[in-house]
C-alpha cells in the first residue's frame, strides 16, 4: 500500500493520510487477521483426529471406507480455510479500498454491477460476440465536473462445436479488464 502512495505522495504526506485514515481500520482488522489465520490453521490440524480414526477402520476394516472419510475431511477442510479467507478479503477489500479510493478524490464503490452495461458495450461496436458479462467491482467517481464508472468486467460466448456425440461446448472469454 506504502509504494502505491510513494509515487504521488512524500513520506509525511503518506504518514499523515495513513494516520488519519487508515490506521483506525487496518489496526483491528490485522488483529482479525491474526485470529483468522488461526482458525484457518485449526481446519487443517482437524485432520490429525481423522487420520487416527481412518488408520485402524483401514487396518480393520475397509481401506475404501477410512480414503473417503480422509479425503471428506481434507475437502471439508479446504473449504473452511477457503471461507474464512474469502470472508477476511471482502471485509478488507470493503473497509479499506473504499478509504484509499477517497484519498484519491470523489472516487466510491458502487453495486450498481450494470452501471456500464452489457447492451452500452455492445452499441459501442465493442465485443459483438459476447452473450454473458460478469461484473466484479463498480467504482464511480466525478473529476473535473464529469462523471465516470470503472467496472471491472468479463465477456464471454459460447462456442459448440461437431454434432451429435462428438458435439462439445465451451466458453471463449472475449474480454477481461476494466471498462471506463
Amino acid at each position: 500500500l506504502e509504494d502505491i502512495f510513494m509515487v504521488y505522495l512524500s513520506k509525511n504526506e503518506f504518514d499523515k493520510i495513513y494516520n488519519e485514515n487508515l490506521k483506525s481500520i487496518l489496526e483491528p482488522l490485522d488483529i482479525e487477521r491474526v485470529q483468522n489465520d488461526k482458525r484457518a490453521k485449526m481446519s487443517f490440524v482437524l485432520l490429525i483426529p481423522t487420520l487416527l480414526v481412518c488408520i485402524p477402520i483401514c487396518y480393520f476394516s475397509n481401506f475404501q471406507v477410512s480414503l473417503v472419510i480422509f479425503i471428506c475431511s481434507f475437502f471439508v477442510s479446504i473449504l473452511m480455510y477457503s471461507n474464512v479467507k474469502e470472508k477476511e478479503r471482502k471485509k478488507l477489500k470493503q473497509l479499506v479500498v473504499s478509504k484509499v479510493l477517497q484519498v484519491y478524490g470523489n472516487l466510491y464503490f458502487s453495486d450498481n454491477k450494470n452501471a456500464i452495461s452489457h447492451q452500452e458495450i455492445k452499441d459501442m461496436g465493442l465485443f459483438m460476440y459476447s452473450t454473458h458479462k460478469d461484473t466484479d467491482d463498480v467504482i464511480i467517481g466525478i473529476d473535473k465536473g464529469c462523471n465516470f464508472a470503472i467496472s471491472e468486467i468479463k465477456l464471454t460466448h459460447t462456442e459448440t462445436h461437431g454434432t451429435g456425440k462428438s458435439r462439445t461446448t465451451h466458453t471463449v472469454t472475449d474480454f477481461k479488464g476494466l471498462v471506463v
